[in-house]
């Protein structure tokens, strides 16, 4: 079926991008559209957010964000963890913005546990970090992200092999290697938590600062689409001048 809008113009802004959709799971890009009450919409898998306790909205990098106070009693989880396997190839992505260490996304088991096998990407000593629970922790080389600037990060980790790849502001930043799934999933209880990681008692911190525009894949990013996505002005969803909404794929330059 082909659409002609023919009384309509839509004009697309010089350098107008939206982030690569290959792939893409579940994308919160927290704007005031996509927050009904204590609810963060999934816009574009079914995995919807529940804030536990209380967070702000907050201008963001694209559209609005959600601010994180590091109280453990604040923090948001999401639906259908099980579903969210990252036992495979998977990217994490999102904007941050901070001057402090924590948590940024977790999968993860009961609060206070110290269960074999939990994901954990975080910020230590001002650098990105993944955790996975009795197996390890490799962190960034170089990168500085807790400098109270916005700075798109990304993690790429390789189920199979265990490569795991950093990247800060579209730029490969350092990498590392483990067993990432030495421990299967289905040994504890699953959640996927945002701000914290809930597991030993707070050891990974619980995060202050904001997020803006998160993505999960069910692959590895290259090099060039995580740099597509750190250079997106729009995020996922494009809006042209009149407030139509359409989908990239829809819209044909001539």
């Amino acid at each position: 079926m082909v659409i002609l809008l023919a009384s309509m113009m839509v004009t697309v802004p010089s350098g107008y991008t939206q982030i690569v959709q290959e792939d893409l799971i579940s994308y919160w890009s927290f704007d005031s559209g996509k927050m009904k009450g204590k609810k963060v919409i999934d816009g574009f898998g079914k995995h919807n957010g529940n804030i536990q306790g209380s967070l702000k909205s907050v201008k963001g990098k694209i559209g609005e964000a959600v601010a994180f106070d590091a109280d453990k009693a604040n923090f948001i989880q999401f639906d259908g963890a099980k579903d969210l396997d990252f036992s495979q190839d998977f990217t994490w992505m999102c904007w941050i913005k901070t001057g402090a260490n924590g948590v940024l996304f977790a999968k993860t088991g009961a609060p206070g546990g110290d269960d074999k096998g939990p994901k954990t990407w975080w910020i230590v000593d001002n650098v990105l970090s993944f955790d996975v629970g009795w197996v390890g922790n490799a962190k960034d080389a170089k990168a500085q992200v807790s400098d109270d600037k916005w700075h798109h990060v990304a993690v790429t980790v390789e189920g199979k092999a265990g490569n795991i790849q950093y990247y800060v502001d579209g730029e490969d930043t350092g990498n590392g290697q483990m067993a990432v799934n030495q421990f299967p999933e289905d040994g504890f209880k699953q959640r996927v938590n945002m701000g914290q990681d809930g597991r030993c008692d707070g050891e990974f911190g619980y995060y202050e600062g904001l997020i803006d525009e998160f993505g999960v894949y069910n692959r590895l990013l290259t090099r060039a689409e995580v740099k597509h996505n750190a250079n997106s002005d729009r995020g996922l969803s494009v809006e042209p001048d009149d407030r139509l909404p359409l989908k990239w794929s829809e819209l044909k330059v001539q």
